[in-house]
């Protein structure tokens, strides 16, 4: 009986002992999970951060190329309202030719710096469409003032609106020459300027059906 005891006492030791053991081992396997958990639970949230940062920086960047397209957009819709103008003087006719995308609206003239002449109403040049101004007086005065093979540069104006109310300057030269006692002109453009013309001193306005320069 004493053995048995001895036996029985000693396996019950060891058994405590392993199960001791085991419960180490299952804690640690545990404490090794939780920490591995933790591990992608921080690899998560870093990964969550970037994310974040990663939409935050692509929202910036779609924001950008949509305020680059709408500006894009409003540039190219102010430039089809731009003008875009070719003068030319035949026949004693001082021609105006509307070569851009939409209507232009002409609202007077000025020649060599003198007083502007400007309508009540404007003249409306639609687009591949033209407007002629007389120019009997002009050549008149050449042939009168111009001595024979000499030749002059005279600074001519034209007031433009487009359709969008911006008002415009066109700035011609006219060529005049006196060949044979006859008066040749050729126009040169030199410019088309955005500026508020209608706020010059020196003004004359115009009521005739037909605009004069």
């Amino acid at each position: 009986m004493g053995s048995a005891s001895i036996a029985l006492g000693a396996w019950q030791i060891w058994n405590s002992t392993v199960d001791q053991r085991a419960a180490v081992i299952r804690e640690q396997k545990y404490r090794d999970e939780l920490s591995g958990l933790r591990k992608e639970m921080s690899s998560i949230r870093l990964d969550n951060s970037v994310l974040k940062r990663e939409i935050a920086d692509k929202d910036k960047i779609l924001a950008r190329i949509a305020e680059m397209q709408l500006d894009l957009a409003q540039k190219e819709f102010a430039l089809s309202y731009s003008p875009c103008v070719d003068i030319t003087y035949q026949n004693k006719r001082i021609n105006i030719y509307n070569k851009g995308k939409a209507n232009l609206r002409l609202w007077g003239t000025q020649l060599a710096g003198g007083i502007r002449l400007l309508e009540k109403r404007p003249r409306i040049i639609s687009p591949d469409g033209s407007y002629f101004l007389f120019g009997d007086h002009l050549d008149q005065e050449l042939q009168q003032k111009l001595p024979a093979n000499d030749r002059c540069a005279i600074p001519f104006d034209v007031f433009l609106e487009d359709a969008l109310s911006r008002k415009y300057t066109v700035k011609e030269l006219l060529f005049a020459e006196k060949v044979n006692g006859q008066i040749e002109i050729h126009t040169q453009n030199t410019g088309i300027i955005r500026e508020d013309w209608s706020k010059s001193r020196r003004v004359c306005d115009v009521r005739s059906t037909v605009p004069t320069i």
